[in-house]
C-alpha cells in the first residue's frame, strides 16, 4: 500500500489535482480485475470526505515548504486503507459448568497473535460474563478444528466459530433455565427475560452444559469482494535545520461494523 499510495500521490501532483479528489474520481464499486463482482461494501469516498472534514484538509498548502510552525516545516498527507476479509471454515465448543464459568475448546493456536484474548473476549460478551470466567483451550486436535494462524484470518474465522458455539450454548441455556431464547438477555452473569433474572451458573446445576457447533462462509467468496477500506490523515513536521520528523497528529476513519448501511468513523 505504501508503493501505490505514493505513487497516487505522484500522479495526483502531476495532474495538478487534490490527492483527495483524485482517490474519488477513481473510485470503483466492483472488483477491477473482475468487474462482475462488486465490494460487499466499499466507503472509501466516504472515509476520505469525513476525515477531511474533521482533519482540516481544506487549509494544506500543495506547495512544500510553504507551511511554517516556529523551526517546524508542516505538512498534511494522507493515504488509503485496504484490508481484504480472508475466512475459512472454523468451529468450536463452549462449556458452562456450575460455577458459571465458560470454557472454549477450539485447535486454534496462539502465536503470539492475541487469540487467547480475542476468544475469551467473544465468548465473554455472547454469554454475558466478565473475562475472568471465560476459560480458552487451543492447539489440541483433539479440539473442533479452527482456523489456524495466519495474518488476520485467524482471528475472523475463530470468533465466528467460537460465536456460533455460543448462540447454541445460550439455546441451550434458554431450554434449561425455561426461557424463551429468542428475547433473553446475557449480562452481569445472569440471564433474564421480563421480570426474571437468575444467574447463568444456575442452568448447569444439574451437571455442565456443552454446545459445540461452527461457521461456513458459503460462496460469498466467488460473490463478493469482501474487503474492508479506510483513510489515513497526518500531520508531519519536519525540522528545518535537522531534518528531524515528528507525527504531530493522526486520524484515522473507518467503516463501522457490517451493517447493510454502515457508518464511518473517526478515530485519533
Amino acid at each position: 500500500m505504501m508503493a501505490l499510495e505514493i505513487a497516487i500521490d505522484e500522479m495526483a501532483e502531476k495532474l495538478g489535482l487534490d490527492p483527495i479528489e483524485f482517490r474519488i474520481r477513481n473510485d470503483t464499486q466492483v472488483d477491477p480485475e473482475d468487474p462482475s463482482r462488486p465490494f460487499s461494501q466499499r466507503q472509501l469516498v466516504e472515509c476520505l470526505r469525513l476525515g477531511a472534514n474533521r482533519f482540516g484538509w481544506s487549509g494544506r498548502s500543495a506547495a512544500p515548504g510553504k507551511v511554517r510552525d516556529g523551526r517546524w516545516l508542516v505538512g498534511l498527507g494522507v493515504a488509503a486503507a485496504f484490508r481484504n476479509n480472508l475466512v475459512t471454515n472454523s468451529a468450536a465448543r463452549v462449556r458452562l459448568d456450575g460455577r458459571g464459568m465458560v470454557t472454549v475448546e477450539t485447535d486454534m493456536t496462539d502465536i503470539g497473535t492475541g487469540s487467547y484474548t480475542i476468544i475469551a473476549q467473544t465468548a465473554a460478551e455472547m454469554m454475558g460474563v466478565p473475562l475472568a470466567r471465560v476459560a480458552v483451550r487451543l492447539g489440541d486436535s483433539n479440539f473442533p478444528i479452527s482456523s489456524g494462524s495466519g495474518g488476520q484470518f485467524g482471528a475472523n474465522s475463530s470468533t465466528a466459530g467460537v460465536y456460533a458455539a455460543c448462540v447454541k450454548l445460550r439455546e441451550a441455556v434458554a431450554q434449561q433455565l425455561g426461557f424463551n431464547s429468542a428475547d433473553l438477555a446475557f449480562a452481569d452473569g445472569r440471564v433474564g427475560s421480563g421480570n426474571r433474572s437468575v444467574p447463568l451458573a444456575e442452568a448447569a446445576s444439574a451437571g455442565d452444559l456443552v454446545a459445540e457447533d461452527g461457521i461456513e462462509f458459503g460462496d460469498l467468496e466467488e460473490r463478493y469482494q469482501q474487503s474492508t477500506f479506510g483513510a489515513h490523515f497526518v500531520e508531519v513536521g519536519v525540522d528545518a535545520a535537522t531534518a528531524e520528523v515528528r507525527l504531530r497528529r493522526m486520524l484515522a476513519v473507518v467503516p463501522q461494523g457490517a451493517s447493510s448501511i454502515p457508518r464511518p468513523r473517526a478515530a485519533r
